[in-house]
């Protein structure tokens, strides 16, 4: 019996000792990528900077961050989608039908003193409060995800069929609401939120949530 319990307890050893050897090897592998993500960022950054001298400055880094906000934000919904394995292409469309929707209840009716020329509703759906067109827009891009995951965990029709179907519908809805013109004039509080670098305080806030939610939260974990 002692002879068979030191023969357990070696095995034991053995399949910890195993099991930390392959958590070191996966942290030490993670941590190597992270490296080379970040060591490549830095050698792209140098190499800009050399070729132009343009590329360190205020406006232009200004300018590459407004760029990347809105594929930021994307990113940020996607991540959601690809950690349970799925996949998401309707998040493009879906993007400009809600910007055109939301921006139609976010439009002033006069401009320098006349009625406004892209207006599409009438004078009911002008100059509301800035918390009006943004509840719509977020609304009707949580109807649509509720759609695409109703048709995924309910109906169990794989995410890239289901999503492709979303993107051409979502599609469809930015161009039949709009009438294929483009949307403009909005007021100033709508206007205020977009402006300058509120883009980039979005994104970073959002990213912030985001990473309490994965990192802090049983959801998140699980």
């Amino acid at each position: 019996r002692e002879h068979h319990g030191v023969c357990h307890d070696e095995k034991l050893g053995a399949e910890m000792a195993k099991l930390g050897i392959s958590r070191f090897t996966k942290i030490r592998s993670d941590a190597i990528q992270r490296v080379l993500a970040f060591g490549s960022l830095v050698i792209m950054i140098i190499f800009f900077s050399i070729a132009s001298e343009n590329f360190l400055t205020i406006p232009n880094i200004n300018g590459i961050l407004l760029a990347t906000t809105v594929n930021g934000v994307l990113a940020l919904g996607a991540t959601f989608v690809i950690i349970t394995g799925g996949i998401d292409l309707s998040s493009g469309p879906l993007v400009a039908a809600t910007a055109m929707i939301a921006m139609s209840f976010g439009q002033t009716e006069l401009v320098n003193g006349f009625a406004n020329p892209k207006a599409l509703f009438g004078p009911w759906a002008m100059d509301l409060p800035v918390l009006v067109p943004i509840v719509i827009g977020l609304s009707f891009g949580a109807l649509i995800g509720a759609i695409n995951g109703t048709f995924v965990a309910y109906f169990k029709i794989p995410p890239f069929i289901a999503t492709l179907g979303m993107f051409l519908i979502c599609r469809g809805i930015a161009l039949w609401w709009s009438s294929g013109n483009p949307i403009s004039f909005p007021t100033a509080q709508f206007q205020a939120i977009g402006g300058g670098m509120m883009p980039v305080f979005w994104f970073l806030s959002l990213a912030a949530i985001f990473h309490i939610i994965m990192r802090y939260t049983v959801y998140g974990k699980h």
